[in-house]
């Protein structure tokens, strides 16, 4: 492709690029074979949809996972000053170095990166920068745990609130069959579609594998 490096190139016509070819003309197939069920096989295919459309609920499936389950310890722990001052001195050093002593284009150099070493430079800085506000909002909470503990309390409590995800994801349940029914009543229509469209699809994806 234009504009690639050699290494990204290779990657995407060697590698890449066939794997969805095929895959695409793998779905094709599938197509072709269901379109040509339909029409020849009717019966067994339309017994086969509705094997397959049955029903399996997730919700009973993952309903272990929903229990609250408390695996901090109780709170002693988590508020004593030594914990606070790892925070604060950790935070500390580690925004005060990556801010100071960290070059992004050095680092590239260092590492000899050749290939693409501006997007290796902004990979890093964006990563030097999001360490930088992990350890300035470690200072904040090392402070917060020694000179405000209610408020630390209370943002705890607040993030550690049990939301289900069971409850949120019930609408996932229910079963939309529109383009089953639509197959079930008009399956020669269907079964011509299919054949038609996957016939089309295989041999473009089929010339891409191939060619």
């Amino acid at each position: 492709m234009r504009g690639m490096s050699p290494a990204a190139d290779f990657l995407w016509t060697e590698l890449v690029a066939p794997a969805l070819n095929a895959f695409a003309l793998t779905g094709s197939l599938i197509g072709l074979v269901i379109g040509a069920g339909l029409l020849l096989a009717r019966a067994q295919t339309l017994e086969f949809f509705r094997r397959m459309n049955r029903r399996v609920s997730m919700r009973q499936a993952t309903r272990p996972l929903e229990i609250p389950r408390d695996v901090e310890g109780g709170p002693g722990h988590r508020h004593h000053p030594v914990v606070a001052l790892a925070f604060l001195l950790g935070g500390a050093y580690a925004a005060v170095v990556l801010f100071t002593q960290l070059d992004a284009g050095r680092t590239v150099k260092a590492l000899g990166i050749s290939t693409n070493p501006v997007t290796a430079e902004v990979l890093i800085q964006t990563a030097r920068w999001f360490l930088i506000i992990g350890g300035l909002a470690a200072i904040a909470f090392g402070a917060m745990l020694l000179f405000a503990p209610r408020a630390w309390l209370a943002l705890e409590a607040r993030a550690n609130r049990w939301h289900s995800t069971r409850q949120m994801m019930r609408g996932a349940e229910t079963q939309y069959r529109g383009l089953d029914r639509w197959v079930e009543s008009y399956p020669v229509a269907a079964g011509i579609v299919l054949v038609a469209t996957s016939l089309i699809a295989s041999a473009a994806f089929a010339i891409l594998l191939f060619r």
